[in-house]
């Protein structure tokens, strides 16, 4: 059983305030998003107590840490709590740190007061600039305007594809969007928000932004899970309702002169399939190639039937918790004689989501959320 703690630090300074005892913990990491903590602990509780509650857990000050036998595994900003004195339970929740640039907006520091044009003249350009560093230099940006500086570290890994993109004031694009968009491109990079060990020298978590080169992932051989071993159990979504074999991305104009890109897989027709239709609209896109990697991303991710195997691990079998991470590849094997693969199944897989929920004991309930890494029809 894995002991967990949970540290408030300040977000400005990254001061760690104290240690609180949370309960009822359901957490959560996510590739190219943001992911989730979500906490219910009862003030009754005497180790509540003594701490300062009102101050400990002020929404868009906070932070929460939760350290895994004394490593930190994740770490997120409060963003929102409930107190009901009936029942003297507290409520946070929480997200990480991308969450925080879903809050800034692509600008340039600004000096005030301003006139009516000021901000909408400004543009940031990146003309074939490797898409890393376009991620990187966004949130270095947003750091460097006064009060927005929360100490993300960036890494210097090179992805090779070299992209243009234009920010204007008027858009009032915010950063975490904007990554978003870098992340969702075809061969876009794989971007995670994340905690590192803690600081030799202050004892606090570090927080980091890793990037792809362009794909987050282990080195060495897969993870392996085995049903019946490290592997509980396991749930197959699939479904067709949002399947398309062409799909459309509009850009900026209207009416006659809207930009629209279109992709489409042939193949899938040789192969039997209908043809299938949806679009996407993208209002401050003005540059072509870029709406057309809009359209090519998503028919590669849409042109068969959406596959989410869920994984429900062993915490404390290898690989155990904190071993691997979202973005590491694995193999999900589940033998001969299963009620829904019946010949068994040794898939490739991708990791896109963990959650792990937490008792009052330590127990942990922990699923992943995969991705196929090959076609299954």
């Amino acid at each position: 059983m894995a002991a967990w703690t949970y540290l408030i630090a300040d977000l400005r300074t990254n001061v760690v305030i104290g240690e609180l005892p949370l309960g009822g913990v359901r957490l959560s990491k996510v590739l190219n998003g943001s992911g989730q903590l979500q906490s219910s602990t009862n003030l009754g509780d005497a180790k509540v107590q003594v701490h300062n509650l009102y101050d400990m857990t002020t929404p868009a000050r906070r932070v929460v840490y939760a350290l895994r036998d004394s490593r930190p595994f994740w770490g997120g900003i409060i963003w929102a709590r409930d107190f009901d004195r009936e029942t003297s339970r507290l409520d946070l929740v929480c997200a990480d740190f991308w969450s925080y640039f879903d809050h800034r907006y692509v600008l340039e520091v600004l000096t005030l007061p301003a006139a009516a044009s000021y901000v909408a003249g400004f543009s940031k350009i990146f003309t074939q600039i490797d898409q890393n560093e376009i991620a990187r230099q966004l949130v270095t940006l947003a750091q460097s305007h006064t009060g927005g500086d929360i100490g993300i570290v960036v890494d210097s890994a090179v992805s090779g594809i070299l992209r243009d993109r234009t920010y204007e004031g008027y858009d009032l694009k915010d950063v975490g969007g904007a990554l978003r968009d870098i992340a969702g491109l075809q061969v876009g990079c794989d971007i995670v928000f994340d905690v590192g060990a803690l600081s030799t020298t202050t004892g606090r978590p570090t927080r980091i932004m890793r990037t792809g080169t362009p794909f987050i992932g282990q080195s060495g051989a897969a993870w392996r899970w085995d049903l019946g071993g490290n592997m509980l159990s396991y749930k197959w979504s699939s479904g067709g309702g949002i399947m398309a074999t062409r799909t459309f991305a509009q850009g900026t104009g209207v009416e006659r002169g809207a930009q629209i890109a279109v992709a489409e897989n042939t193949v899938r027709y040789a192969d039997g399939w209908a043809l299938l239709e949806t679009d996407d609209i993208h209002p401050t896109v003005s540059e072509f190639p870029t709406l057309q990697g809009h359209a090519d991303s998503q028919l590669s991710a849409l042109d068969l039937p959406l596959v989410i195997p869920t994984l429900r691990v062993r915490g404390n079998m290898p690989p155990t918790l904190g071993e691997y991470a979202v973005g590491d590849n694995g193999r999900m094997v589940i033998p001969p004689g299963d009620l829904f693969f019946t010949a068994g199944l040794d898939l490739p897989v991708r990791i896109v989501s963990m959650s792990v929920e937490i008792d009052d004991q330590g127990d942990e309930k922990i699923e992943l959320g995969c991705q196929s890494v090959q076609e299954i029809v």
